[in-house]
């Protein structure tokens, strides 16, 4: 494009020209008027005398705000290199299992996307987008949310205690994150150019959100997504496939009676003191394999007393006639069990699962100076915890 010289008000002003025209030749060119796209004022006109005749010359012509070159488009972003495109999250179809009292939070279950392929700065047939400036966006949008909020950024699905939250990159979604020159993944110079790394497109991540029962998770019940620049250009969406089943951990364990044999009050030296033993087991049974720990807890039933709670003694029941008597629980080292504190188990196979016991003994226990022969009944109750 030769330089278009143009006179206005004694000014002469160049416009988006590669070469100079002498002023003095002003008057033998044809001076066309200039107009940007985008602006909204008059051209400018100039006219020029050629042999005698006059004529008017008007032309409207790309100024230097045009970009020059291959791409020009509207401030904003654009895919490329079959761009948008629809990525599928498959749910494995498999049972996993959830420890029963495992806390609020925790992780049962994570699921990537498909695995993207890294790109590069240099190499433009990598790149899934470019923009035409460096500064912008990056917004992750929900698509669907077929059940509500179950807490931020946590949402519910179809089986109660099992919520499911999603991150692209780390970034939550929804979500979004500004980029700036600094911060740009692409080439420099414009127009910029978006490559991936080498991660999952995305994550979904099923975590506990309260007590659970188990169930099945369709891939009708959680959210879709999608991935856009600038709000101008989306990169990809996203749809689900298949389902995940989540069961309860947990073991079952029978009432346990423990028949005392009879003991003398003679036996006792003090407060303190014990007297006839006996061995009990706690049966834990039908424990499912994966579990991190199985503890127990024993605490005194409704009506009994605590008497030691360190010690692990408690009182007798109302319909109890001995005095002054209490009951001991100890391990099957000896060691006494606290009441209303959890204690680990030994006997769980991780591997397996299955049925094991916890070994325990009963003794009587003095509890008061002064002693009454009688009856002894009493009553504790015992909690497993899964992990």
């Amino acid at each position: 494009m030769d330089m278009n010289w143009v006179e206005r008000s004694g000014v002469l002003q160049a416009c988006g020209a590669r070469n100079a025209v002498p002023a003095e030749r002003a008057r033998d060119e044809v001076a066309p008027s200039v107009m940007s796209e985008s602006s909204s004022e008059t051209p400018l006109r100039c006219s020029a005398r050629t042999r005698g005749a006059r004529r008017f010359v008007r032309l409207m012509l790309l100024c230097a705000s045009v970009l020059l070159g291959q791409q020009a488009w509207a401030a904003g972003c654009k895919t490329m290199n079959g761009y948008p495109k629809v990525y599928n999250l498959t749910l494995p179809g498999s049972s996993t299992m959830i420890p029963r009292d495992a806390p609020v939070g925790t992780t049962l279950a994570v699921v990537n996307g498909p695995m993207l392929t890294a790109g590069s700065s240099s190499n433009t047939a990598t790149w899934f987008a470019e923009c035409n400036t460096p500064t912008g966006s990056l917004n992750l949008v929900l698509t669907s949310t077929p059940w509500p909020l179950a807490s931020p950024g946590i949402y519910s699905t179809n089986v109660a205690g099992v919520g499911v939250k999603m991150v692209r990159a780390s970034v939550p979604v929804p979500g979004s994150v500004a980029y700036t020159p600094s911060s740009f993944p692409g080439n420099i110079g414009a127009p910029y150019g978006w490559y991936w790394y080498a991660n999952p497109v995305f994550v979904y991540t099923f975590v506990k959100t309260g007590p659970i029962s188990g169930g099945t998770v369709t891939s009708a019940d959680i959210p879709t997504m999608a991935f856009n620049l600038d709000g101008t250009a989306t990169v990809f969406t996203s749809t689900n496939s298949g389902k995940i089943t989540f069961t309860a951990g947990a073991c079952v364990t029978p009432d346990v009676q423990v028949p005392l044999d009879a003991a003398s009050v003679k036996a006792f030296t003090g407060v303190g003191s014990t007297t006839g033993a006996k061995s009990f087991n706690i049966a834990v049974n039908s424990c499912p394999p994966g579990l991190t720990s199985v503890s127990y807890q024993l605490d005194a039933a409704s009506g009994i007393t605590v008497v030691n709670a360190s010690q692990g003694v408690i009182g007798l029941g109302n319909s109890a006639t001995a005095k002054g008597i209490g009951l001991q629980i100890k391990d099957n080292s000896n060691n006494p069990v606290s009441f209303g504190s959890m204690h680990a188990t030994t006997g769980y196979n991780r591997t397996n699962g299955g049925n094991f016991t916890i070994p325990l003994k009963a003794f009587y226990y003095q509890t008061a100076s002064t002693l009454s022969a009688g009856s002894v009944v009493s009553q504790a109750v015992f909690t497993m915890s899964y992990q």
